[in-house]
């Protein structure tokens, strides 16, 4: 049976009657020591032995010993039996200067990035970036994470930064999943854990869809604007007024979708996220959005041509084009809300909030609006399309402004 224990290692004596305190680990018939940096008398060794004991050196024997416990409980649970040069290059790994939230962030963003998922990447960039803002650049370990510390990063993204409530949670819930891997691989005990019901609880940070919608009357004065003087500003128009006209269709499914997705009087796509298939019928409104675009963007497989297929080839690639396109339309929608006298200063985004408020105001089922917008399984999503068919659903876009 493999055993990891620190004992007081009275074979090599120093200076002043002390013996060093090791680490020692056997295993298949083997047995190593590890130098844990301090040394003892045999006095001062049954006294930091004392459970009660609440001396430092006392509690971080106790600390490393239940970090060895940590590594031979892991390779029993997964049924392996080590070596004691396996435990000893864990132990290392672990003990190389505790692990702190930034150089886990960093880890994490690099998984990411090898896993070609540059979305993950950028937004645990961005929370670790924002996190060290409010740090001054200073680390912090694991243990430090606690409920207070999380209010004040909160208050000084809402107030110092100027961050939305939803965008918040994000960063939150990164952060959250961070701590969550560090403390299944044990670089934090979950005694610590400082979020959910009574800690800091990340559900509260999320703000009502009607705080970013626009009204019916809003929506209309946004589409029948007159851009003859302002032509650079029609893309933008279309994509916003074509996300809100296909139940909210999202931002980065929008600029993916091919005239291969038109079929006939429907739009039928698969949302990129989540998997879930829409099949949307293309009201007059969309037609016409889907008709300019098609007279302009000649020899492009794409609706919207943002994307290049010779140019943006990796998904890196594709992503940064995407996020830098968001922009420049979010830029445009100001001027658009300027000329058409809408003063609430709406992004892309919007329009999926919007379409769900103006849905409801329609006297449309909450339950009923989850389903136009896809937040349902493809499960949950084949049960209303059983229940209500395509018609229904598809009567409920009609004439929407």
């Amino acid at each position: 049976m493999a055993t990891a224990k620190i004992v007081l290692y009275e074979s090599k004596k120093l200076s002043k009657g002390k013996y060093p305190i090791m680490l020692r680990i056997t295993s298949q018939r083997a047995r190593k020591y590890v130098s844990l940096g301090y040394s003892a008398t045999s006095q001062e060794w049954e006294k930091l032995r004392n459970p009660d004991n609440n001396s430092k050196l006392a509690k971080l024997i106790r600390k490393r010993q239940a970090d060895a416990d940590k590594i031979i409980d892991r390779y029993e649970y997964d049924g392996h039996e080590f070596t004691v040069e396996q435990f000893y290059n864990e132990w290392t790994r672990r003990q190389k200067g505790t692990m702190t939230v930034f150089k886990f962030f960093d880890e994490r963003i690099q998984y990411y990035k090898k896993k070609n998922r540059p979305g993950n990447a950028a937004v645990y960039t961005t929370a670790k970036n924002y996190l060290s803002k409010y740090r001054k650049e200073k680390d912090l370990r694991f243990s430090d994470i606690t409920p207070q510390l999380l209010k004040k990063f909160k208050d000084y993204l809402e107030d110092e930064i100027g961050i939305s409530g939803n965008t918040i949670s994000i960063y939150m819930r990164t952060l959250r999943a961070v701590f969550n891997s560090a403390m299944e691989e044990g670089h934090v005990s979950r005694d610590t854990y400082p979020f959910g019901k009574g800690r800091f609880n990340i559900s509260q940070l999320s703000e009502e869809t009607a705080k970013r919608a626009l009204t019916k009357e809003e929506m209309q004065k946004i589409n029948s604007q007159d851009f003859n003087e302002h032509p650079e500003l029609i893309d933008a128009r279309n994509i916003f007024m074509f996300s809100f006209f296909v139940r909210g269709i999202q931002f980065f499914d929008i600029v993916h979708l091919t005239w291969d997705h038109v079929q006939g009087d429907r739009l039928i796509y698969r949302r990129r996220k989540t998997g879930v298939y829409f099949n949307v019928k293309i009201q007059p409104d969309t037609r016409k959005i889907i008709d300019y675009c098609k007279s302009q963007n000649i020899g492009s497989d794409f609706i919207f041509p943002v994307l290049d297929h010779r140019i943006h080839k990796t998904e890196q690639q594709k992503f940064d084009r995407i996020n830098k396109k968001r922009k420049q339309v979010n830029k445009k929608l100001k001027l658009i809300g300027l000329l058409a006298d809408v003063e609430k200063p709406f992004t892309s985004y919007w329009a999926r909030h919007t379409y769900a408020s103006i849905q409801k105001f329609n006297g449309i089922p909450a339950g009923m609006i989850r389903e136009l917008l896809g937040h349902s399984t493809e499960k949950v999503t084949q049960i209303y399309l059983d229940k209500f068919g395509n018609e229904m659903l598809d009567k409920l876009d009609e004439n929407l402004i």
